[in-house]
């Protein structure tokens, strides 16, 4: 008898796990949120990503970010700066990126810390620190980002947070940074995923 309850309750433990198992298979998943880079001029930063979770642990995503500052046609040319323009605009940098991102996260329950890598076409329109002021890039040119995250899911909802620091390179810009410029963002992002 203590067999046979003992081979029942195994099986509803396996199927139950079973279960979790094939609804954590793949997920979808959207996330948007906003933050400040560390260092230099300071920027409102957006961010927007759509991607596919699978096994809890590896995504791919396509992402989106946007720096909100100002446009600085005019405060100076390569290496230099007009201090009374600069101050009338204040510090900052405008950019767009778009790429494609590969995450990988620790397959643990609540607390999940992760890595992230994307490499895709971005442009910077401006960049400006009252110092120094950077042309902005002649099109699209190659960006890539590395982040350091940490996914809290929220009990019982299908919400998420993420709070994330991560390095930019921006290519093709002319200024005091030769071809390169690297801007480092801390951000926290809300996310939702759903399995299927």
């Amino acid at each position: 008898m203590r067999g046979l309850r003992f081979l029942q309750l195994s099986a509803v433990l396996f199927t139950l796990a079973a279960a979790g198992q094939a609804h954590a298979i793949a997920s979808l998943e959207l996330e948007a949120g906003g933050g400040l880079n560390l260092k230099g001029p300071k920027s409102p930063l957006l961010s927007a990503r759509v991607g596919l979770d699978l096994l809890s642990s590896f995504t791919i995503s396509l992402r989106g970010q946007f720096a909100l500052g100002h446009d600085y046609e005019g405060c100076g040319g390569t290496g230099t700066v007009n201090p009374a323009c600069s101050a009338a605009a204040g510090s900052g940098y405008k950019s767009w990126a778009l790429f494609p991102e590969l995450r990988l996260r620790a397959p643990i329950p609540f607390v999940q810390p992760d890595l992230a890598i994307g490499v895709g076409l971005a442009n910077l329109t401006s960049y400006a620190d009252h110092t120094s002021f950077v042309d902005k890039t002649d099109g699209s040119k190659l960006y890539a980002q590395f982040g350091i995250g940490l996914r809290i899911n929220i009990p019982t909802t299908s919400f998420y947070l993420r709070p994330e620091a991560s390095a930019s390179m921006y290519t093709g810009v002319t200024g005091p940074d030769a071809d390169k410029l690297f801007i480092y963002n801390l951000q926290l992002l809300i996310g939702w995923s759903a399995g299927f």
